[in-house]
Order: structure tokens, then sequence, then C-alpha cells
């Protein structure tokens, strides 16, 4: 028999066969020994929701180790066709319950701190939770995965790996959630730093806040997440269950974060900008204009009509550049917006716009200041308009603004001043071609493989 680290041996008919359809997929159809060299290399699996701005960069990673690994990637149906576009296997979690997860995720309304939506969000989504742990555990008994990358939204695989003793490791596109013990505390509006003693009371305060909030939300929905091994939302060194307890990987630039005083555990290792083949048509560039790409990503529903909107308003006022609109592929692009685009020479709107083909194009962006977006701007060195409409996105909007490299409107009605000032700013495009510097010294998915192979070598602190 032939076993690997966290292997089950390969006489095991599951197995096999399992190993012998990666095998075909993978084109190592010519014997069997293509499917006895796949069981001996070990097995990474990467949990991540369908949600590009947290599966793509974990798709780029799985790119990566799949050099020296075996890498599957457990993901829900809404995910195959990137996962497929990207090369890579893929095993579906929640089969039909896609529609479900959007209703948690994109509903039709901010969040914000609205307790009660708060509530209903983690309600539901820990009913989703219970379904998906089963699920995780007869994969984890029949592929014995040697180790476990997962994103922090889906803490519930990680929580059923320590269960079978599978390590696992956590990434983290938004570094400014993770609680820290100083600085200014995320989910409050995008708070700047403060050293004066009426700061620290301010960031004491939320801290407090916060952690109160999320023992109350744990208390209503205690038997539901009992039900799941989740008895408590901290560890006794006082970090957050919801990470691994062994490395999390924030990917995030060191020079974008607040001092926060944030343990080892946490590295910033530098975002990993990747986004799959895809066949969507390519936005027209004309010369002698300058382009704006503008887009909330993929949820934020709400908003999306009345960015349009205003969008159509500065377009009419400064016909020297053209406007490219992207709904990312969203639900909300419906055939009526899309057409619009007939009503002025310098608006087009689209369904979705490939960051990796056609970035490049565009000389400033108006965006939500969501992580894929932002680090994906930093990268081409494009300023930015942020809008924040919710969750961590007002924290992420502070810091870029804090850099030089963005300018903030409050509320999409503020959307023209902010503009102007964002394009009489003299600075902003030599302060993001810096920012763009320091993000090519980070080189993310080489980190994590060295720590994996340290960590399935027995070597890891």
């Amino acid at each position: 028999m032939l076993l690997g680290p966290y292997q089950a041996p390969v006489d095991t008919p599951g197995v096999l066969l399992q190993a012998a359809v990666l095998a075909m997929r993978s084109g190592l159809t010519g014997s069997l020994s293509g499917v006895f060299t796949m069981m001996a290399r070990p097995l990474i699996l990467i949990a991540a929701p369908p949600f590009s701005g947290h599966l793509h960069p974990l798709l780029g990673l799985g790119r990566y180790l799949q050099t020296d690994y075996r890498v599957l990637i457990a993901c829900t149906t809404r995910g195959r066709a990137d996962i497929e576009a990207t090369g890579l296997e893929g095993i579906f979690l929640l089969e039909g319950q896609d529609d479900a997860i959007d209703q948690i995720v994109n509903p039709p309304h901010q969040i914000r701190h609205n307790p009660i939506l708060l509530y209903g969000q983690l309600k539901a989504n820990v009913r989703l939770m219970a379904q998906m742990q089963r699920e995780l555990q007869a994969i984890f008994a029949e592929l014995k995965p040697a180790a476990l990358v997962a994103d922090f939204t889906l803490a519930i695989a990680g929580l059923t790996a320590e269960q079978d003793h599978i390590p696992w490791l956590t990434t983290l596109p938004s570094p400014c959630v993770y609680e820290c013990p100083q600085g200014p505390v995320a989910y409050f509006g995008g708070l700047r730093p403060r050293s004066d003693r009426i700061g620290r009371i301010r960031d004491a305060l939320h801290r407090s806040l916060l952690r109160l909030f999320k023992r109350s939300m744990a208390t209503l929905c205690r038997r539901d997440l009992r039900r799941i091994g989740f008895r408590s939302i901290y560890r006794s060194d006082g970090s957050e269950r919801v990470y691994s307890p062994k490395r999390v990987y924030a990917l995030g630039m060191r020079e974008l974060e607040f001092e926060r005083g944030c343990p080892d555990r946490l590295q910033l290792i530098g975002p990993i900008l990747y986004t799959p083949p895809d066949h969507w048509p390519a936005p027209r560039f004309r010369q002698q204009q300058k382009h704006v790409l503008v887009t909330l990503g993929t949820h934020l529903l709400f908003a999306k009509q009345g960015l349009l909107q205003a969008m159509l308003q500065l377009a009419a006022r400064y016909s020297g550049y053209d406007f490219h609109f992207s709904f990312g592929a969203s639900q909300g692009a419906k055939s009526e917006l899309l057409n619009l685009q007939n009503e002025a020479d310098n608006v087009q709107i689209h369904a979705f716009i490939s960051y990796a083909r056609h970035l490049h194009h565009y000389d400033v962006a108006i965006h939500h200041a969501g992580s894929g977006i932002l680090y994906a701007c930093l990268q081409k060195a494009i300023p930015a308009l942020v809008i924040p409409m919710d969750y961590d996105q007002f924290d992420n909007a502070v810091r870029l603004e804090a850099v030089g490299a963005a300018h903030i409107a409050p509320r999409i009605a503020d959307l023209q001043p902010a503009w102007q000032r964002l394009i009489d700013d003299p600075e902003i495009k030599a302060k993001c071609q810096l920012l763009q510097q320091q993000l090519q010294l980070y080189q993310p998915c080489h980190t994590i493989a060295t720590e994996l192979e340290a960590l399935l070598a027995g070597r890891y602190s």
C-alpha cells in the first residue's frame, strides 16, 4: 500500500475511484501509474465561497500549489465555472442552495449595524453550515486531506478539520476585520487612528462593544452553533475560533494597515490577484479619451442602479472621459439596464469586465472599496474614487484615503464633488505608483507554500 500524510490506503475503493476520476480529468489517462502518482502527493483541500473576492484569490493559490500537491477546491456549485476555467478540480457543497446563500449575503438592502438584519443573516447561515459540516465530514473521511486552507467566511470547514485532527490555515482578504488589542476597530463606519487619550478610550469602548455584540449573537444562536461544535466565540487565549489557531494569512499590504498591535498569528502577506479566464465581451476603448471603470463588485445589488444613474449624470458633465459600468456578473444586470449605453457616447454598461484582461486600460476607477478591486487597482497604479456601502468597505476606504491613493464619496449623492477633488489631485497618481512598487515585493503564494511544506513536515510552530 502507498501511504501519504493523512491519506487513506490507495486500495480503499472510494479513494481509488476518486483518484481515478481526478486523474482522467487531469489527463493522466495512460495507465494507473498516473493515479498512483497523484495519490502519492499530499492532498490540500481549499475551501471558499463562490464570491469572486473570496474564491479568486484561492484559485490563484491553488494554481500555484498544484505543482507539488493534489489540490481540490471545495465550493458551492456557483463556483464551478470559475474553478473549471482555472483548470483545478472542484468538489461541490450545498447542492441546490446557491439561491439561499445569495439571499443571505446579497440582500436588497444595506445591513450596516442593524442587529435584527445581522441576526437574521447569522441564523440562516448557521443552518446552512450544519449541512455543509455533514458534507465536509464525509469528504474528510473519504479523502483524508493533509491540510486545509479555508477562507475566513468558512470557519465551519476549519472546525470540522480540527475534529478530524487535520491542520488548517485561514486566508483573510480584509485584514482590518481581525480583532487586535490596539487601534481603531472595524465595522464602526471607518475610523482613523487617534493616539490621544480620547482615541484610546474610543477604541477600547468599540472593542468591548464588538465583543459584546458577537457574544450576544452567539448566545441567541447557541443551540444551532453547538450542534456544529461551535461552543464559544473566543478561545482561552482571546483569539476568535473562526480563525485558524496556527496561522491567519491576511491578503493585504502592511503599507495600508493601521498600527493595531496585531499578534504574530496574523501575517500580512500581500494580495493574491487572480481572475479566471472568461468569455465576456470586451469594452471598447477609444483613443484620445480617458477611461473610468465603475463597479460595486458582485454584491450590493441595492446600490447599483443608484450608482449607475449618478454615473450617467457625471458622464454628461465630463465628456473627455469614457465611463464603463460593470455589474460584476450579478443578477442586477438586467437587459434593459445593459441597453442604456446607447443614450450617451461616453457610457458603456457591461454585465462583467475582467480585471485581468482590461483593467490596465483604465485611468481612474470608481468602486466600493472591496478588497479585490482595491488591490487590483493598486497593482495597476490606478487612482480611485471610493463609495463604501457596507461591511468592511468603510474601513478599507479610510485606509486608501490615508495613503493618498483614493478620495471618498460618503454617499452616491456626493459623487460629483468627490470626483472633482480626485481629478484635481496632482499627487494621487504618484502615490498609487509607489504603492504599486511596494505591492510587487510581496509573494503571497510562495509564503503559504513554504509554511505548508513546514506544516506537513512537522516543523510548524
